[in-house]
């Protein structure tokens, strides 16, 4: 060991003086990190030039989280002479992490309205407690102004200081008289502001709001409680303590109520919740008549909702080498998606173009990638792109194909023969000097301001490509610009799939009988509408022991979907009990937990096949179908 900085002192237990000299097998005499895993890490970097991995480690003030790299290091004639680890302490960002996935809970799960509309005042967003508080659904509510909620009893007045306010960038705060679907009145305690760049141009404004119908009827009948005891002067004090304590138990039974929605919020399983936005938003979609906005907003909806449960597994499960979900992409199509989404967070000044080589449009770019991680990539480079071009530019994205054989000079060094994707993301922005340009993709390095950036994108960015078994480069001059060199292995299995999804529809049932096994109620109910509007006859339990009641009870089930995780009896021991009465038992398991099991073990388990939470009504048809298709025994 030649050089160690003071973290090497956390996780080695050496000071910098003591490890100079020592080797690696030495330093871990003091079993603070496993031998085996630097043994595994020199192997790695010896075939593949580097290693990551993260590990973590009990300090006094707590568990601390660690990511760390080791490179070769190489002599000028490319010879492996030595090795470097980097070791960076991450605690910090996994419990900010945490910390967004608790507030994204508390917002979707606090009693309380929160609203944002656009500049217009037309509604974008409404949480759940929205319906609850006014009788209108979502799907009702966005895009129209909330003057729907309008009752009249307040003047325009009202309403124009409430906006003069808002528009000149200051808070406004007061008490609605709205009106809800069905007609009732009640009165909101609100709290509204703009949301704005950070230019410090407003781009949105928020609400959040409080149903106080129940206080202010109690201040109500407070107030002519009084005036008729100063008419009569009689019993005044007692009647003005008894409404102050009826005031302030109901202050605090509203503080109680938030307080437990809040912890139900941060307790529920999000997947679940996932999983029951999906499937509600795709029953909605099969509604006849649906106005194209309306329709526009729903497929919106599913597909945030699906790259939301790509954030929470990416969340989850970032430690883990085995986070891809691989599948044949068109990475023409990726683009164009991630485009759109773009158009929100890019300037108008910065011109966004898409070219393909060659200009046929029948050419696909087939990759074999994680839609998610490919999106986060693009949006990564993207970000880095408007960043340096604050006063405006171009960024380009170009699609070409590749194909290098054994006699051509590879464009990355290392990169072997075949058939690549090739996508250069270029910008004209301010560009980075040769110095800056060697540390770009290591990670927490960044020449932005404090509190600008955290100097993981184009780290991520790399990772992604190497964990797609791509290789990537950068080409940039101060004051021109810069292109990434991206190639990922190009696939053709795409074209197949496609035709055969298209002549594809989505299987129907034929009065078969379903046994669905599921503890959250909302997915559950779900579930059941889904399978009976595909033709199914469906029977629900909450738990592995009332579905093995049922089962008992009931005659000629024809499948089993259960839920793998569940208080009281699991799925797994629900079908090893049902296995018992009848060994020709066809099952379906659906969770949404990593499964330790492979696929081998929980067919053994008695299971047919697996369904992932947040699924689809798509997927969910398909996999039943084919269980109840298949033979016994058989995985799908």
């Amino acid at each position: 060991m030649l050089l160690s900085l003071p973290i090497a002192e956390q996780v080695f237990g050496y000071t910098a003086k003591e490890v100079t000299g020592k080797t690696v097998q030495e330093m871990h005499t003091k079993e603070r990190v496993a031998p085996e895993r630097f043994e595994k890490a020199v192997k790695n970097v010896r075939a593949h030039g580097e290693h990551r991995y993260m590990f973590t480690q009990e300090h006094e003030d707590g568990i601390h989280y660690f990511d760390s790299r080791v490179s070769g290091i190489y002599d000028a004639e490319c010879e492996l002479v030595g090795f470097a680890l980097f070791i960076h302490d991450v605690t910090k960002r996994k419990q900010a992490e945490a910390e967004i996935a608790r507030l994204a809970t508390v917002i979707e799960q606090v009693a309380a309205t929160i609203v944002i509309t656009n500049l217009k005042g037309d509604i974008i967003y409404a949480n759940p407690y929205f319906e609850t508080s006014t009788g209108y659904t979502i799907t009702e509510a966005l895009n129209q102004n909330p003057r729907i909620l309008k009752s009249g009893d307040q003047d325009d007045s009202f309403y124009k200081e409430l906006w003069d306010t808002i528009t000149t960038g200051n808070t406004w705060k007061g008490v609605f008289i709205n009106k809800k679907k069905n007609g009732e009145l009640y009165h909101e305690e609100a709290t509204i502001f703009p949301i704005k760049n950070a230019a410090g141009e407003i781009i949105n404004y928020a609400a959040v709001k409080q149903d106080v119908t129940a206080r202010v009827q109690i201040e109500s009948e407070r107030d002519a409680t009084l005036k008729a005891l100063q008419e009569s002067n009689s019993r005044l004090g007692e009647t003005l303590a008894k409404l102050k304590e009826t005031q302030e138990q109901m202050i605090r039974q509203e503080r109680l109520a938030a307080v437990g929605q809040l912890s139900a919020g941060i307790a529920h399983d999000f997947r679940n919740l996932l999983t029951t936005i999906i499937l509600y938003s795709q029953m909605s979609l099969l509604a006849p008549n649906l106005p194209p906005t309306l329709t526009y907003n729903i497929e919106t909806i599913i597909s945030e909702s699906k790259k939301a449960a790509d954030l929470i597994q990416q969340i989850l499960d970032f430690s883990s080498s085995s986070l891809l979900q691989v599948q044949a992409l068109n990475l023409q199509t990726i683009i164009q998606n991630t485009m759109n989404i773009l158009q929100r967070t890019i300037p108008e000044n910065i011109q966004v173009s898409l070219k393909t080589m060659p200009k046929d449009q029948s050419s696909e770019f087939i990759v074999q990638a994680d839609s998610g991680r490919i999106q986060q990539m693009l949006t990564n480079l993207a970000t880095n792109a408007r960043d340096a071009q604050p006063h405006g530019g171009e960024l380009r994205f170009e699609l070409s194909h590749v194909e290098i054989t054994p006699n051509d000079t590879p464009p990355i060094k290392n990169m072997p023969p075949g058939k690549w994707v090739y996508l250069t993301v270029t910008d004209t922005g301010v560009g980075m000097s040769e110095k800056v340009r060697n540390h770009i993709f290591e990670p927490f390095f960044t020449t932005k301001e404090v509190n600008k950036g955290t100097g993981l994108g184009l780290a991520q960015v790399y990772g992604i490509v190497r964990l797609h078994e791509g290789y990537i480069d950068v080409e940039t001059k101060l004051a021109k610009g810069t292109t990434f060199h991206i190639y990922l292995p190009a696939s053709d299995e795409l074209r197949e799939n496609n035709n055969t999804k298209e002549a594809s529809t989505v299987p129907q049932g034929h009065g078969e009988k379903i046994l669905l096994v599921e503890d959250d109620e909302n997915l559950r109910e779900a579930g059941q509408s889904i399978l009976e509007s595909l033709g199914y006859r469906v029977l629900t339990a909450r738990n592995g022991q009332q579905g093995l009641i049922i089962y008992k009870t009931e005659k000629n089930i024809d499948l089993v979907i259960a839920d793998i995780v569940m208080p009281k009896m699991g799925g797994e021991e629900l079908v090893h009990e049902l296995r018992k009465i009848n060994p020709n038992l066809k099952a379906l398991c659906i969770t949404g937990y990593a499964l330790e099991k492979n696929a081998d073990e929980l067919q053994e388990a008695g299971f047919l096949g697996v369904i992932h939470k947040p699924f689809a009504v798509d997927t969910l048809a398909q996999v039943t179908n084919r269980t109840l298709n298949a033979n016994v025994g058989r995985w799908i």
